[in-house]
């Protein structure tokens, strides 16, 4: 099983997801902004020989400017609590910015960084945050 980060090419495991998000945390989007929206998930071959995604697929809004992130299971639609909340929302976005409400940017980007290298090592949802429903 290869996993991938948002558009950008497979990983070979949790050293390449840490090394896609760290390369992420120093670029700036078009907008002029330290910020990245990204999805992680395992690929599996498709019917036309593409590779689609799995049902187990961990979002992560990040910006690197505040030092916070929203940590998303989607399978269930559950956010990561690390923090209290903050006073605003986040923007995050992959090509176009996107507004993150406040109340699911609770995880600081370094915790962001290890839910997703904990992802990676075992598929499952991260147990280093604590979930809440949305």
């Amino acid at each position: 099983m290869s996993w991938c980060p948002s558009h950008d090419t497979p990983l070979a495991g949790p050293e390449d997801a840490a090394k896609a998000f760290d390369r992420w945390s120093v670029l700036w989007q078009p907008w002029g902004k330290s910020q990245v929206s990204m999805y992680f998930g395992p690929l599996v071959p498709g019917l036309d020989g593409a590779d689609e995604w799995d049902s187990k697929v961990l979002r992560v809004d990040a910006d690197f400017e505040v030092g916070r992130a929203a940590v998303t299971w989607l399978p269930d639609g559950s956010y990561g609590v690390e923090l209290g909340p903050t006073d605003g929302p986040i923007t995050a976005g992959f090509g176009e910015p996107e507004e993150i409400p406040a109340e699911r940017a609770r995880v600081s980007v370094e915790k962001a960084r290890e839910a997703i290298i904990e992802y990676v090592t075992t598929g499952d949802k991260p147990v280093c945050l604590r979930w809440e429903a949305s």
